[in-house]
């Protein structure tokens, strides 16, 4: 199925230099980069010396390219391409928004992802930073230098440690080019393309890509729709007959403000106050407590009446699985997503959600995971974080805290952990509350929230079962074909929504 909605169109702008990617990167472990290449905050001053420049920064040393002299020119022909406004005479051509900051276009009949071709049709700009440091902005619409190597680099050990598991990442690494002189062609344009602080140099990588359906988005929004259409007579009864363990009666876990996405839905488990996650927790299964949990409800076996329901149930749990051995696999290879402290005290950055999930239709997987920007392994990982107890009380200027530059083994274990707490709890619908905007907008009844809620649990039951890589134990191969079908009028029901 193609997307066909969310078209927008890419004009073509000057470009500086073009790159295919070359495996050949190596980490740079030179201080020196990290703090004048890499570190929170730009040398220079912008519109005014109290004011700051944020880019975005993994705790990791530097990626250095091998071959950066080499420009080739073959990438696309060595056009580059940002969203914008054309006039009808204007080279440009059609492509499918993904996100604010990037696009897909379609060229020898491949889908090509460009990430970093602009902020919706306005070019590059700056926001106010989200964070706890006054007078500070950040970039929009472009990828950096450090980002786009990182991803490629990042994109193709992931896509290798993946295929062992015969698991395929959402894109494959191509290139990436620097952008040019945007400003020369807005006499050409029906609206102008801003390039705010034009002294730092913008970066689109490209990707070889499946697509741009992604869980959270499409496919779990198309699901609920499926759901409530088959639900629609039931009532409070139907929902506690598919429950056979007290304690999960639906209606009896909500928590005291009455939100049924409460963190006590989820029961997560953190680590006991004071300890930290040990290395070989993982491996010898500490973290989890499975009999138990695959206990507490079986929804799939209650549903055997109903099989659309009971299929929906199954694929699930396939999808909490699917998600789950991905996470295992990234632990066990000392991977991490994109979790780490993001410019502030309070507010960490992870790109382990579930919207970094695509959609393989047809697959004998479902899911495929994409954006690995921020991604940074084990051996490069350092802490790289403000003492911001020391900045607060000078907002003028930046304190390292003591291990700055070093690796830090505490820090490395607690952002592992917190990555996967912070998917498991999305899993268990925490993502229902935090990206509440993204979703239809609807007022559920009581039964569809309570069978959401069950449907939940049964892909946390599935997301347990994959991060110990145990087989799948589900109906999934066997229902394959109708679950296709499922997945199939999902996002026919949801493509209209840009992710």
């Amino acid at each position: 199925m193609e997307q066909e909605v969310g078209k927008i169109c890419l004009v073509e702008v000057p470009i500086e230099k073009t790159f295919l990617f070359q495996d050949q990167i190596t980490i740079d472990k030179n201080l020196t980069t990290l703090r004048e290449g890499l570190s929170y905050r730009l040398a220079q001053s912008f519109m005014h010396p109290q004011q700051k420049l944020f880019i975005v920064c993994p705790p990791s040393y530097a990626l250095k390219e091998l071959d950066t002299k080499i420009n080739n020119k073959t990438l696309f022909d060595g056009k580059g391409y940002i969203k914008a406004v054309p006039k009808a005479d204007y080279p440009s051509l059609v492509g499918q928004q993904s996100g604010m900051r990037s696009a897909i276009i379609q060229q020898n009949g491949k889908r090509y992802r460009l990430k970093g071709c602009g902020n919706g049709n306005d070019g590059f700009t700056l926001r106010k930073f989200e964070g706890d440091i006054e007078n500070a902005f950040e970039i929009r619409g472009c990828c950096f230098d450090h980002t786009v190597k990182r991803e490629l680099f990042m994109n193709r050990k992931i896509e290798q440690i993946l295929k062992k598991y015969n698991i395929e990442t959402g894109n494959i690494s191509i290139g990436y080019w620097q952008y040019g002189d945007i400003e020369s062609i807005n006499q050409n344009l029906e609206k102008n393309l801003q390039n705010q602080i034009p002294l730092v140099p913008k970066y689109c990588g490209i990707y070889e890509t499946i697509g741009d359906f992604r869980l959270g988005t499409h496919l779990l929004q198309g699901l609920r729709l499926i759901v409530n259409s088959n639900i629609a007579d039931w009532c409070v009864d139907d929902i506690r007959r598919l429950v056979t363990v007290q304690s999960r009666i639906v209606e009896n876990r909500k928590s005291l403000n009455g939100n049924p996405w409460d963190l006590n839905n989820t029961q997560y488990r953190e680590r006991p106050e004071g300890t930290i996650l040990q290395e070989d927790d993982y491996q010898n299964n500490r973290v989890f407590d499975w009999e138990k949990e695959k206990d507490n409800i079986n929804i799939i076996e209650n549903l055997i009446g109903n099989s659309m329901l009971q299929n929906i149930s199954i694929l699930y749990q396939r999808i909490g699985y699917e998600v789950g051995k991905i996470k295992r696999i990234f632990i066990d290879n000392d991977i991490s997503w994109g979790y780490f402290r993001d410019h502030s005290k309070f507010y960490y950055h992870s790109n382990a959600h579930l919207d970094n999930f695509v959609i393989i239709q047809n697959g004998s997987n479902v899911l495929a995971p994409v954006d690995f920007d921020l991604a940074f392994c084990k051996e490069e990982f350092i802490n790289i974080d403000i003492d911001f107890d020391a900045q607060s009380a000078n907002s003028s200027e930046f304190s390292e805290n003591k291990n700055y530059g070093k690796f830090d083994l505490e820090q490395w274990l607690f952002y592992q952990d917190q990555e996967r707490i912070g998917l498991e709890l999305a899993i268990g619908g925490m993502d229902m509350i935090l990206a509440s905007h993204m979703f239809i907008e609807k007022q559920k009844t009581d039964v569809e929230e309570f069978f959401e809620i069950l449907l939940r649990d049964q892909m946390r039951i599935g997301y347990l079962e994959g991060m110990q890589l145990k087989e799948d134990s589900s109906l999934f191969y066997q229902r394959m074909d109708k679950i296709q079908d499922i997945i199939k009028e999902a996002l026919n029901l949801t493509q209209q929504i840009v992710s």
